[in-house]
């Protein structure tokens, strides 16, 4: 998915081999919204523009038919762009109060600062909606200042893949698929060092090296909070010492050879397809690179720190509706048919974890036949979405913050002292962050 490689990037891959099953009867509003046309905005040929960087025909294309067949003077009309472009095309084109995007897709982190900026429609009106068709923390995710501003699409979560036959070559049994027995990151590095030692090529791999998404975990299980505080979170808190302890063992990684340096993310998932990796922490999508693996694999639970709380990333895409649409109605109402509505939802063919809850059970459902890996995976999603998620700290400025805090990263990642590299990443953010105060 961007930050933390675009939350959801390359989920599409696997979960489309996965047929969701499509659910019986609605529920909310959009039930009927879709199957009539009672909107005085929807009596005359209507286009509702969709901006977006997922697949085009892929994701969208079924519910897209859907709702056209119920309103036949409604038009959808995709238009898709990368990630990079669809974040800058909106803040170029909403500043402008360009009425040509009706609905599109929000990252997360960002809908403080589009809300902010006056860029999303007030969907308050629909939090209960939200709320019945998915859960307190998705509806966090679209809250800001009290108010809701986009629906919630996909979710995300962190798990742990382990190669049995490098495990199996240093003597160590599989980590436990259990979450009540998940692996601590201290035990975890003495077994990882075991594996190396063993023959593995690296005994511990992060797919999104220097991403805040996959690395705020660390952080909050060590205590040490996810970075931000005060009012709005616009105060950096990352020199603590729960931050400090953390960043300087992240650096260990590194500095002994445990981790690969020179490795961007985009290549880690097929460092551990190729074998090279002994265990591997990356997000439910990495499947999709795995499969011509000529070694046996499993999943775990991610890590925690020794007396510390659990905590897996979490957060992905939501629908937002531009305040400038033309058809403010009609865009409202397909942004709530492809997100909360059961048989709607259900049409998209998902690249992330589906949130909506009919959805999420077919979803983890089909994923549970799937064989070897699938049900352990399915149980560990179920039980981190409910248990141990965290979303990024909402922010008008959390946009800004990450940039600095992946560069952080990544000058730890290449040898800088955490102490000193945490306090300039402090530095920074206080100045930056001046034009929101």
């Amino acid at each position: 998915m961007h930050h933390h490689l675009r939350v959801v990037a390359g989920i599409g891959a696997v979960l489309m081999a996965l047929t969701l099953t499509t659910a019986c009867g609605s529920q909310g509003t959009s039930a009927s919204t879709a199957g009539s046309s009672s909107s005085s905005q929807d009596q005359g040929p209507i286009t509702l523009n969709f901006l977006h960087s997922s697949n085009a025909d892929p994701t969208w294309q079924k519910a897209i038919d859907s709702f056209q067949a119920a309103h036949p003077n409604v038009t959808i009309k995709e238009q898709q762009t990368s990630f990079d472009d669809l974040n800058s095309q909106i803040q170029a084109r909403l500043s402008a109060k360009d009425n040509t995007i009706d609905v599109y897709s929000v990252d997360g982190p960002r809908l403080a600062n589009n809300a902010a900026q006056g860029f999303l429609l007030d969907l308050s009106d629909y939090k209960s909606q939200i709320l019945s068709q998915t859960d307190q923390t998705s509806l966090d995710e679209v809250t800001y200042d009290g108010k809701q501003y986009a629906f919630p699409q996909w979710t995300s979560t962190g798990v742990m893949y382990y190669n049995k036959t490098l495990l199996a070559n240093a003597g160590l049994s599989d980590p436990s698929a259990d979450p009540s027995a998940r692996m601590t990151w201290e035990d975890l590095l003495t077994n990882a060092q075991k594996a190396q030692d063993a023959g593995a090529k690296y005994g511990f791999g992060f797919e999104q090296v220097d991403r805040y998404y996959q690395l705020q975990p660390l952080f909050e299980s060590a205590g040490g909070g996810s970075g931000l505080s005060g009012d709005g979170n616009l105060t950096p808190d990352i020199t603590n010492a729960q931050w400090q302890t953390t960043a300087t063992w992240y650096g260990n990684l590194f500095a002994n050879g445990l981790s690969p340096r020179g490795i961007p993310v985009e290549q880690m998932p097929d460092q551990f397809a190729q074998g090279n990796i002994a265990y591997f922490v990356g997000g439910p999508w990495c499947t999709s690179s795995f499969g011509s693996t000529n070694f046996d694999w499993g999943v775990a639970p991610m890590p925690s720190f020794a007396g510390g709380k659990a905590v897996t990333p979490s957060g992905s895409w939501l629908i937002g509706v531009s305040p400038f649409s033309q058809h403010p109605d009609i865009a409202t109402q397909f942004a709530e048919w492809i997100t909360l509505d059961p048989t709607g939802s259900a049409q998209v063919n998902p690249e992330g974890i589906p949130i909506q809850k009919d959805s999420l059970s077919s979803y983890l459902a089909n994923l549970s036949n799937t064989p070897g890996w699938g049900n352990d995976m399915a149980n560990i999603i179920k039980y981190e979405l409910a248990n141990t998620a965290v979303m990024r700290p909402v922010s008008v400025g959390y946009v800004d913050f990450e940039t600095i805090m992946n560069n952080a990263f990544a000058d730890i990642r290449n040898g800088q002292d955490p102490a000193t590299t945490l306090q300039d990443a402090s530095d920074q953010i206080t100045s930056t962050f001046a034009r929101y105060n």
